[in-house]
């Protein structure tokens, strides 16, 4: 079985920490995790990873610059799924035009729910 490769990308330490602890707990994942956009571009160039998760609002690079400067790294094609405290649709909007897959509010989605998107999204 294909070890399924996530890219958490959140400055907030708690959410990133329950995602990857979320993660570990099921076979077949392995997550990556990176505190800032500009951490993020170097993992999107240096690893090849089967789904992004990634916040907004990050210090150095924010999610939106993320997403346009994914398009030009091995990880053009990996899907980025977007979950923010941005409550604001004009948020979401920009993030999908820019990429996203979709965009979701941190207060509004649990964990498991987060798993099954991208279970979902993967066909696992």
């Amino acid at each position: 079985m294909h070890t399924i490769s996530v890219l958490i990308v959140d400055d907030d330490q708690a959410l990133s920490k329950a995602l990857e602890t979320k993660f570990s707990k099921l076979s077949g994942y392995n997550t990556t995790v990176a505190s800032d956009g500009e951490e993020a571009i170097a993992l999107l160039n240096a690893e090849l990873f089967d789904v992004i998760l990634l916040d907004l609002h990050m210090p150095k690079k924010n999610g939106v610059e993320v997403l346009k400067s994914k398009k030009k790294t091995k990880n053009a094609d990996t899907p980025a799924y977007v979950i923010t405290n941005l409550g604001s649709e004009k948020y979401c909007e920009e993030a999908v035009e820019n990429g996203a897959k979709e965009c979701f509010v941190k207060s509004r989605i649990t964990l498991s729910e987060i798993v099954d998107l991208i279970n979902q999204a993967l066909k696992v």
